[in-house]
């Protein structure tokens, strides 16, 4: 039908426009971010590259629903405004009439943010760690200033080098400390140290430190061990550099609905409500779009945003819940969509939307 395009149309700018300035936002965020890891040597600007387009993917969930909302509520809100609403009506159109081309636009949108969610959620934050876990090991002597200290993303490594002789391509004055599991902290001073290149295919270098001391201490502060060397050779092992702590984040939506370890069930019910979310903004947006002629344009975007922003951090909060187990599987995370629909009810119902004709 004409008026179902016109009134997609009229939503579909705003939402263009509103996921564009989103973007470019996150964009801006990210690059700043990963730029510090770039200019320290930790990253390399083609890791730097993908791992703002992965978080851009990842982010693409939360995204979208917002903008769909806001562009509902600012597309509408000019038809209201203009006073095309009210023509609309005249010409013995219902309120229904508004809201099915909004359903069916956000029900697209849903099927885009649950593939999203389910599916390209896990492979992008899969793609990040290895990324990070990779770079971690790896240190380009050639972007290193001495006298600075230096931390590898996952934060588990730190070192400072006191000179470097960029000839020899030898470091000196090195202090490198390496946090394992939370439990043990090894500590090296060595008057010298290079590093080996790795073989073909090996993501592992090998350090070379000559002269020095290694303390390995004990967190609890019982089994601590001192040594003395003249050359001590330590080869990086990558597997503990990955941040174990947050897998669930890059496992498969399978693999989650089969675990009944409340982080897990935190995870996939927060992928489960990210579409759900999304039809339901987008129908929020009919009642928050409603303003009186020459009330201006968007007049409500900022009660708009500020519904969104509870509603957010109500879905972080039960999250968080469910994943300490202090809430469990049920209600879950479904009490703060439950209370979202019942607003998006109340609100189609009151003031005359109770798909009641209306004739000017």
């Amino acid at each position: 039908m004409i008026i179902d395009r016109y009134l997609i149309g009229e939503i579909g700018k705003p939402l263009l426009a509103i996921s564009a300035i989103l973007i470019i936002i996150f964009v801006g965020a990210s690059t700043a971010q990963f730029l510090a890891d770039a200019n320290s040597g930790m990253l390399r600007i083609a890791e730097v590259v993908q791992l703002i387009l992965l978080r851009n993917l990842i982010s693409l969930e939360l995204m979208l629903p917002i903008a769909l909302y806001l562009g509902t509520v600012g597309g509408l809100g000019r038809l209201y405004t203009d006073s095309e609403v009210a023509a609309l009506y005249a010409a013995g159109a219902s309120e229904l009439r508004l809201i099915w081309p909004v359903l069916g636009l956000s029900l697209l949108c849903a099927l885009m943010v649950g593939y999203l969610s389910l599916v390209v959620r896990p492979w992008a934050y899969q793609k990040s760690y290895q990324i990070q876990a990779e770079a971690a090991v790896r240190f380009d002597l050639d972007k290193v200033e001495a006298g600075r200290f230096y931390q590898s993303p996952d934060a588990s490594r730190t070192i400072f080098v006191d000179r470097i002789d960029r000839r020899t391509r030898q470091l000196e004055g090195v202090f490198l400390t390496t946090t394992t599991d939370g439990k043990r902290i090894q500590v090296i001073y060595a008057a010298k140290a290079y590093q080996q290149q790795p073989a073909t295919g090996d993501n592992q270098p090998t350090w070379v430190f000559l002269q020095g001391h290694s303390y390995d201490l004990d967190t609890a502060g019982q089994q601590d061990v001192m040594i003395s060397f003249n050359q001590l050779v330590l080869r990086l092992d990558s597997e503990k550099l990955q941040p174990m702590g947050q897998k669930r984040k890059a496992s498969s939506s399978l693999a989650l609905a089969t675990s009944a370890d409340p982080r897990n069930i935190a995870e996939l019910q927060w992928r489960l409500s990210r579409p759900v979310a999304t039809v339901l903004l987008g129908l929020l947006g009919v009642p928050m779009s409603r303003a009186a002629p020459r009330q201006g344009k968007y007049a409500k975007i900022l009660l708009a945003i500020v519904i969104y922003a509870l509603y957010y951090n109500l879905s972080a909060l039960a999250m968080t819940w469910v994943d300490k187990g202090k809430v469990g599987a049920f209600p879950g995370l479904w009490w703060v969509d439950t209370l979202l629909l019942g607003l998006v009810l109340l609100l189609l119902r009151t003031q005359t939307w109770g798909f009641k004709r209306k004739r000017s």
